[in-house]
């Protein structure tokens, strides 16, 4: 939910001005790729000085021994299975902390790194 938050955010800081332009910029911040299908919408509506303020997804990963090795698990696992890998325990919590990873449960002891977003972040970063 962090990452439509961070979504919605913008769009809320940029009074809904420029829809189609924050949700290329977000794209492209997020997962580093340039979203061009709504091209003609974005030049419509002219520019906006309102910018994503979190980090790509990919120097997260980059920057992160951890977060690299589940990249490559939660990746890998999809190409070889088609699903998603187990979930990992607390003992993964800078995942959560890093911004890519979530609690599955109440009790914050099960991480996931699942997000769409994030995962194909990770695929790109690879």
């Amino acid at each position: 939910h962090r990452l439509t938050a961070s979504l919605i955010q913008l769009l809320i800081e940029d009074k809904f001005r420029h829809p189609h332009g924050m949700l290329d910029r977000y794209i492209k911040r997020l997962i580093t790729y340039e979203a061009t299908d709504g091209a003609a919408f974005v030049k419509i509506e002219g520019s906006s000085d309102t910018q994503p303020y979190f980090y790509a997804i990919d120097g997260v990963i980059a920057s992160d021994q951890l977060a690299q090795s589940a990249a490559h698990e939660v990746i890998f696992h999809y190409i070889m299975t088609g699903s998603h890998p187990r979930h990992y325990g607390v003992d993964r919590i800078n995942l959560v902390s890093r911004g890519v990873g979530q609690f599955k449960d109440g009790a914050m002891q099960v991480i996931a790194m699942d997000q769409p977003g994030i995962t194909i972040a990770a695929a790109i970063w690879l």
